[in-house]
């Protein structure tokens, strides 16, 4: 097994940021709401965010 170099660490934690900065963003716009989603209940977009659209 190839040892795990800095350079693998360093990116395997840039990846990790991005996909927190992600989550957070996503967080934000359900907690203030997004002109997109205004049409949506708050259940439906948690469904289609956690299973995926009818019929999917």
């Amino acid at each position: 097994m190839a040892p795990i170099t800095q350079e693998t660490v360093d990116g395997l934690k840039d990846i990790i940021h991005k996909l927190e900065s992600r989550v957070a963003d996503l967080e934000g716009r359900l907690v203030h709401g997004s002109p997109a989603s205004s049409s949506k209940s708050l259940a439906e977009q948690f469904r289609i965010i956690l299973i995926g659209p009818p019929g999917a």
